[in-house]
This record gives C-alpha cells, structure tokens and sequence, in this order.
C-alpha cells in the first residue's frame, strides 16, 4: 500500500507544528510504515525546512500558477522513521516571514494570504502527481483545508485529467476554519489562481456565500472517505452548529456530511498519542518557575509587552514564596474554541476563570499558556492582573508545555468543541488529570471521576457554571480525600491510545 499525505504541518521539523495537524502527520506515518505501508508526506517549506542542513535538494518544478509559470524547490529529508519527507518551497509559501506556516490577514480579507500559499502549494502537488514523482499511490491523504484544493484541482482541471480518478482520503481536524474564498474578482480567488479551471462545480461552493468557493466543503463533496478524528466528533458534525445553545456541529456543512455519512464515506478513528516520551519524574516548583521564566524573558527581548512583564514580575514574586500545594496548568491557544467558556461573564471579573481563581484554595496556584486572538490575549491579561494565583504566559515554547503536563496537579480543558485534541492525552501521560468539557474527543478520552472529570451545560452560561462546579469538585477531592485523587491520577497514567493501534484502525477503516 503507497500513501502519501499532504499536509500544511509536520512535528518532525523544528517549528514545523503549530497544532494538532503537526501531531498526526508526525506520528501517523511512521506507525503506518511499520504495519508494512509505504508512506511519504510532503508539506511546504516556508522558506525554512528546505534550507534545514538534513534537506537534500532534489530539483526544481515548473507549476503554472496566476497565469504564469512558478518555479519551486523540491527537497527530501530523510526522517529516519521510514517515512519520505518531500518539502515544495518558494518565496511565494512565505508571504509574512520565513518559517511561518499561518499568516494573518483583516477581517475584510479572510484566509487571502494562506489561500493563495495553500492553492499554490496544491498546484505543485498535483504537478508531482502529473509527473508520477512519488510512484503509483494508492492514496493521497489530505489533511484539512490547506490542503483541500488538490481534490480540486485533480478532480475538474483538465490539466490533471490523468488523476482524476485517484482515490483520496480527507481529513478534518478543524471544520471551523474551512478556508472560504471568492471564485473570481479578486487577487485571492479560484480563478485568479487558476485562470483556465473551467467551471466551478456546486459541489465545492460555500452555501453561504454564493459567489465563493468552500475547500472543506469541496473536499468533503470530492474524497472517496471523509474522516474526523474521534469517533463523537462524527456524531456532532452532522447536526447544525447553535451558538446560543453553545453548540458546534457541522457550522454549516451538516448537510454535506449527513450525505458522506449516508454513503458510507464518514470515518471516525481517534488520534493517538505517542508514549516514549512519557516523564519519568514529577519536575519541581523551582524548575517550573524557572522554565517559565526563560520562555517569557525570550519573548520579552523579541517583543517589550506589558504581559510579558507581568508574568516576569509575578514569577518573581512566586519564586520567594513557598511552593503550591497544588498546580493547574493549561496549555493550548488563546481563541474562541479554547476560552469561550471560561471567558462567559459581563467581565473579566465575573467570568468563570475569575470565579475558579477567586475560589482556589490559598495554597493552588494556576499556569496558563497560549496565544492566538488578541481579544482573548487581553482577557487573560487583564485576569492576570486582578489575580495573583494566576500566570498568563502569552506564546509556547515546546519546552513550556511538556513542563506544564508533567508538573500540573489538575489540567483544564474546557473547549466549547475538540474534533479530539492532544493536551488531554499529554496531561493523562503524565497522570495529570483533566477537567474537560464533554464534547468530541474529550469525551472519548477521558471517563468521568475515573481518569478524570467532565462537564456539560445547555448553554454558555450553564457550561460556565458547570465548569466551576467541576473544578470545584476536583480540588476538593484533592484536598479532602488525596488517596481518592491520587486513584485517578494512576488511571489517568495508564490510559494508552497507542499509534500501533490507530494505524491498524486506519488500514481496517480508511484504507479500504
């Protein structure tokens, strides 16, 4: 079996990973390999992974593109894990910086940057395709909509007409970012990018925007088998999103897929995590602090910014204090799936964070890391400042993270969806457990007061009030009956979603 996955991010490479795409894409294809599959991945460079000192350049490729002909790089790195890593590069995959895999754009514009980077960067796929570069595949995995203009691309172009019939696998790992741009008319549209596309099917419009067209929606309309990454997800994703109910399902792609699920098209197989890393000891409260600390005053010199002095100050402050008898950590990105739930209130004083610091036992202190939404930056910041239990650390740094898993007494997940999510599984490794909403993934991974403690809530406000509640509950385990909690950190400890296993369900499942 010959596979190749085609993804916008790689943990493989240094700061190739930005979220849960980089865990899979690293993980998945090594464990495919060893079940006996040929696997090969390819990515773009940014202007960075094809100048890294392991990179071979193997040549250049000529792809028509914008009415014009882009030449690009072609280079392999060898990963040492059975796995071909093939990098496309150009100038044109770094717009906003080298090495930056996402770029930001106005509202007014939305995904225009990484649209024109992804179609591009589709183009050459297809065009190495065309040419047979990586052998005859058996599949061509797409993961999300970065890369969901190539079943685009080799389904209506006539350019690719020879692929048409290429069996391809797609998976959604965020279907709230669906990548939604104009057909014409625009320097960031369809037939700007590709002038002689022919006519642009339904399949792949948005059905919000009639005159726009929808990557995950044409994807999710062109791919012989559609997969989510938990089982629940799945379940979700076919209802229609309720935000006032603080609900998120299919956001306005249901329908298309209650249609895949009906053709037998719709896949859940839950991600894995990888356990050869798993700390051996608990690291101290000294070594925390002191790992914190050289993150932020590295952020610090690369930006001056009120956050990053605060949390200096406080960390500080924390060293010449005695040691928590318990720490929360939270690890994740600082936007609207993360924090709307802990955000829920009329201020930052009244939100649900506010009353979980408020309510923490003088001894409990929290750690929360992560950056994304400046609406959410702030709101963390300005919580920083009324609590002195709380430190915000604004960025992530591989180092921050695995120290937070490993250290933290209770792990807060409180997402308002999670397709499956990755912090809970690197928490439970560490036999920390996690309080989490019950939604996705969450709910797949962890039982309730046995590895560790869920949420509900028929509303925002109902889910603000329940996570409070949770946390509640979990500290006073914690506190009161310490041979009970402890019960559940070792359960949470022993939990195994091993990639060995997720490989075999994908051959079984995907792969057929």
């Amino acid at each position: 079996m010959n596979i190749l996955m085609v993804a916008a991010e790689n943990g493989t490479l240094p700061g190739g990973k930005v979220g849960g795409i980089g865990d899979v894409v690293r993980d998945l294809p090594p464990a495919l390999a060893a079940t006996g599959a040929s696997v090969q991945v390819v990515m773009p460079g940014y202007q960075a992974f094809s100048k890294l000192e392991q990179a071979e350049l193997v040549g250049h490729l000529d792809v028509p593109f914008a009415g014009t002909v882009e030449t690009v790089t072609l280079a392999k790195i060898e990963t040492g894990n059975g796995v071909d890593l093939w990098i496309i590069d150009s100038p044109l995959l770094a717009p906003q910086g080298v090495g930056r895999v996402y770029c930001h754009d106005p509202d007014s514009q939305p995904f225009a940057t990484d649209a024109t980077k992804f179609a591009l960067f589709s183009a050459a796929v297809c065009e190495l395709l065309l040419h047979r570069h990586f052998g005859v595949l058996d599949f061509v995995h797409l993961h999300d909509w970065h890369a969901a203009f190539v079943a685009m691309l080799l389904r209506y172009h006539s350019r690719y007409q020879a692929e048409r019939t290429q069996r391809l696998v797609y998976t959604i790992h965020n279907l709230a970012l669906q990548g939604i741009r104009p057909v014409d008319g625009n320097p960031s549209a369809l037939k700007t990018w590709f002038p002689d596309f022919g006519a642009v099917d339904h399949q792949v419009m948005d059905l919000r925007y009639p005159d726009c067209i929808n990557p995950v929606r044409a994807a999710i309309n062109l791919c012989d088998t559609i997969h989510t990454v938990s089982p629940s997800y799945i379940l979700e994703i076919q209802e229609p999103t309720n935000e006032k109910l603080g609900f998120y399902g299919g956001e306005g792609l249901d329908r298309d897929l209650r249609a895949a699920a009906a053709e037998d098209r719709l896949v859940g197989v839950l991600n894995g995590c990888d356990y050869a890393d798993t700390p051996k000891k608990i690291p101290s409260w000294k070594r925390m602090l002191a790992v914190a600390e050289q993150a932020v005053t590295a952020w610090s010199l690369a930006e001056a910014a009120d956050v990053h002095a605060l949390a200096l100050s406080r960390i500080a402050k924390w060293k010449s204090q005695p040691s928590p008898t318990c720490v929360l950590t939270s690890v994740g990105r600082a936007t609207d799936q993360k924090l709307r739930i802990l955000r829920e209130g009329l201020t930052p004083q009244t939100s649900s964070l506010a009353q979980i610091l408020t309510q923490l036992p003088p001894d409990a202190k929290l750690i929360m890391t992560g950056s994304g939404d400046a609406a959410y930056e702030t709101f963390l910041f300005e919580t920083a400042k009324a609590h002195d239990n709380f430190l915000f650390l604004r960025g992530y740094s591989e180092a921050l993270g695995t120290i937070l898993y490993a250290g933290g007494d209770l792990f807060l997940m409180p997402s308002s969806f999670e397709p499956c999510g990755i912090s809970q599984l690197l928490a439970m490794r560490a036999g920390q457990p996690v309080v989490a909403h019950a939604v996705g993934g969450l709910r797949d991974t962890i039982i309730d007061n046995e590895t560790g403690f869920l949420f509900n809530g028929a509303n925002p406000r109902a889910q603000s009030l329940e996570l409070v509640g949770t946390v509640t509950y979990a500290m006073e385990l914690f506190y009161m009956n310490p041979s009970r909690y402890r019960l559940i950190r070792e359960a949470a400890s022993k939990v195994r979603f091993e990639w060995s296993k997720i490989a075999k369900q994908y051959r079984q499942s995907i792969y057929v």
